[in-house]
C-alpha cells in the first residue's frame, strides 16, 4: 500500500527585503476544475502585506488585490512557470521568485491510498479547512461512481 502527501509549505525561494520575506514553495499544485488561489499574505512573511505590490506572471490565473488565482482545465494539465514580483508602493522592486504550477490529471493517483497531513492554525483546529477537503474529494469520488 503506497501513501502520498503534500507539504506546501517547503520552501524553495526564500529572500530577504528588510521586514519583507518572499517565501515560495518549489512547486504549487492544482487539478481542473478545482479553484487555486495564492494570497499575497502567505507569500511574504510580513505584518503589513497591504504595504506592497504583487506582480504574477503566469500564462493562467487572473490576480485582483488580495491573490492570484486559477481555475484550471482538463487542457492545462502539466507545468507552467509562475514568477512574483513584489514591489513598493513607489515601484521599486524588493523581491522576486519563481516556482512551478502543477496542474495534475484528474485521474492521477486514482486506485492509489491518499493519507494527509493537515497542518495549521486555529481553523485547521476548528476543522473548517479538513472538512472542506473531504468535501473536495467526495465530490471526486462520486464522480468516479
Amino acid at each position: 500500500m503506497k501513501s502520498y502527501g503534500l507539504l506546501f509549505c517547503l520552501a524553495a525561494s526564500c529572500s530577504f527585503a528588510g521586514d519583507l520575506q518572499l517565501t515560495l514553495p518549489p512547486v504549487v499544485y492544482a487539478t481542473p476544475d478545482v479553484p487555486m488561489s495564492l494570497y499575497h499574505d502567505n507569500l511574504v512573511l510580513t505584518e503589513t502585506p497591504q504595504d506592497y505590490r504583487f506582480e504574477f506572471e503566469c500564462q493562467l490565473g487572473t490576480h485582483d488585490a488580495r491573490r492570484w488565482t486559477v481555475k484550471p482545465t482538463d487542457a492545462d494539465v502539466g507545468d507552467h512557470p509562475l514568477a512574483i514580483t513584489v514591489k513598493d508602493a513607489s515601484g521599486k522592486v524588493l523581491e522576486q521568485g519563481k516556482t512551478t504550477l502543477h496542474i495534475s490529471p484528474r485521474k492521477a493517483g486514482a486506485d492509489q491510498t491518499l493519507r494527509l497531513l493537515i497542518v495549521g492554525d486555529s481553523l485547521t483546529h476548528a476543522a473548517v479547512y479538513s472538512n472542506e477537503i473531504a468535501n473536495l474529494l467526495s465530490r471526486f469520488a462520486l464522480r468516479r461512481a
